[in-house]
């Protein structure tokens, strides 16, 4: 069970949605006088099925110069992610996950976790946010979607390696997931839990918004709905991640390369998103698809 956890997390580090056919997600284009950059929002797994390129996405990869992700999926950057997990998901001796939660919290795991394939003793040695996780990938590869469907790895396999750059490490990526109080992490948890209990169908909704670019509802159910969770969450994974990658952007406009910019599409959409920070900043911004 342990080794299956891990490859799961290994494959979804990151904000997580599912996929559906036929979708036209949303794309930006950041010009300056000498560099053009596309921002693609992706989904980290989606349905086998499922037919996301459109003619716009491929004049982006004909026309970019560099491409950026994330981060590496590449076997190795799976053994680092996997060798953090267990440094950093993972309780020691004689700790557990019902340790850091309430009687209620508890409770609700006990109930819940069974409809993700998973039993709550099975949960113990992880720590809250692992368990978070673990539970929204789970739930995920349930209704079908599979992170070797996702965006990012039907795109970096066919990206020349030369040519690839990433965003983050996956050292800061786990140091992210896993950053926050305990209470906090705890909090997600419960916040998961309660949506698998009471919204099932909230991942295929998300999927639809991704499908038809809808911006707006993405914003609403992604962004706000982790606003609502807890303030310290959002700010961890959306604001001050948003914040570096356009500082990243802005360097590589310093230059003169074009770039395609394919990151998860939560980051994309709304005020925060890096579209309305880079039009902020004074660069030219267009919507193309």
């Amino acid at each position: 069970m342990r080794k299956a956890v891990l490859g799961a997390i290994g494959a979804a580090a990151t904000i997580i949605m599912g996929g559906a056919a036929h979708a036209e997600p949303a794309i930006w284009k950041a010009s300056d006088a000498d560099s053009e950059i596309w921002l693609f929002g992706s989904v980290h797994l989606l349905n086998e099925d499922s037919v996301w390129r459109t003619d716009i996405l491929e004049t982006a990869l004909s026309e970019a110069d560099l491409f950026y992700y994330e981060v590496p999926l590449d076997a190795e950057a799976q053994a680092e992610i996997q060798a953090l997990v267990q440094q950093r998901g993972l309780n020691g001796e004689g700790e557990t996950l019902n340790g850091y939660l309430t009687d209620e919290q508890a409770a609700l795991l006990e109930e819940i976790a069974p409809s993700v394939g998973l039993t709550a003793a099975q949960m113990q040695p992880m720590k809250p946010w692992l368990a978070n996780l673990t539970l929204g990938v789970m739930a995920i590869q349930k209704a079908g979607y599979n992170p070797q469907s996702g965006v990012e790895m039907k795109l970096i396999a066919e990206t020349p390696d030369a040519r690839e750059r990433f965003l983050e490490t996956p050292e800061e990526q786990i140091m992210i997931l896993s950053g926050g109080s305990d209470e906090v992490q705890a909090g997600a948890l419960q916040a998961t839990l309660e949506q698998l209990r009471d919204d099932p169908d909230l991942f295929d909704r998300m999927v639809a918004a991704w499908e038809n670019g809808d911006a707006e509802a993405l914003d609403t159910l992604m962004v706000d709905s982790m606003k609502d969770v807890d303030p310290a969450i959002y700010e961890a994974l959306i604001v001050r991640r948003n914040a570096a990658w356009v500082e990243d952007i802005k360097a590589l406009m310093e230059g003169d390369e074009d770039a395609l910019v394919t990151v998860g599409a939560g980051h994309l959409v709304g005020e925060g998103g890096v579209p309305a920070l880079l039009q902020a900043e004074g660069y030219t911004v267009e919507r193309v698809q």
